[in-house]
């Protein structure tokens, strides 16, 4: 309390959050979070998060007999551990070394030869991953100022309230009737 006045507890809303409370609807709120939480499946099912930063785990699987084959058509005086030792992987791959690291569309050689290849932009798919991350948050914040709106209704409603948990910065604090 302060000159007589009750204050309100801070909530566990930013104060954007609660302009948009004060301002808007449940219902215009939750037809929001639906929108962006579709924007945010369609995006994630376009950029697939191929080229996202990951451990490589890659198992290239290879039968000693097939090297030692290839080995003895080569050079019939080469052991199996030192072909494995030597084992090309940029040739197994029929790719240029360059591209091993890729996880995803890593050309053949003959295809690099017929194609005429354009830098790829990765500023682009950069900015994708952040515009998908950036609706991922405000698809939470909208979810969060729907419960919000959804308690302050439920709170105006007849009956006694009883509060059974208090609010925390991610959730409203909780109510039984």
């Amino acid at each position: 309390m302060k000159d007589g006045k009750k204050l309100k507890k801070k909530g566990h809303l930013s104060q954007e959050e609660e302009q948009l409370a004060e301002s808007q609807d449940t219902q215009y709120v939750a037809m929001r979070e639906q929108i962006d939480k579709k924007a945010v499946d369609k995006r994630t099912q376009q950029l697939h998060f191929l080229d996202a930063e990951k451990p490589n785990k890659h198992v290239v699987f290879v039968d000693e007999d097939d090297l030692a084959d290839r080995s003895s058509s080569s050079s019939s005086s080469k052991s199996t551990g030192k072909t494995l030792k030597e084992f090309n992987l940029a040739e197994y791959f029929d790719t240029h070394p360059m591209l091993l690291q890729r996880k995803a569309n890593r050309l053949r050689l003959k295809q690099l030869e017929t194609k005429l290849l354009t830098q790829p932009e990765p500023m682009a798919a950069k900015e994708a991953y952040h515009e998908l991350f950036q609706l991922q948050e405000r698809a939470k914040k909208l979810r969060k100022v729907r419960e919000e709106l959804e308690l302050r209704t439920n709170l105006r409603k007849k009956g006694v309230a009883i509060q059974v948990a208090e609010g925390s910065k991610s959730k409203p604090a909780q109510y039984r009737w």
